[in-house]
């Protein structure tokens, strides 16, 4: 069995900002999944993959990147840095696979 928590976080970079993400997290967790939207995309378009990857026991993390969805910054040249801060963050959960989805 697990839950599922919406939260709006300030993880920090380089600088600070703001990621939105939705976290699925099991009751005994085998480590994570950063899961990311292709271009154009947002992280409700990729919510039944997460739901699935959690009930196989990982603790999952569907990440907007800046210049989609709930993401306050302009896409720009830093966008690799949200996808390493959600890593970072989610490492917390054990070892951190990182899944491109689109």
């Amino acid at each position: 069995m697990y839950t599922s928590s919406y939260k709006v976080c300030c993880l920090r970079t380089s600088f600070e900002f703001y990621c939105c993400y939705t976290n699925f997290k099991p009751s005994n967790s085998k480590g994570a999944v950063v899961e990311v939207h292709g271009y154009g995309g947002f992280k409700e378009e990729t919510l039944g993959l997460a739901w699935r990857i959690a009930e196989k026991g990982f603790t999952t993390g569907v990440i907007d990147l800046r210049g989609h969805g709930e993401h306050l910054l302009d896409l720009d040249k830093n966008i690799l840095s949200d996808l390493e801060t959600a890593i970072s963050h989610f490492r917390y959960y054990g070892k951190v696979t990182a899944l491109l989805v689109g």
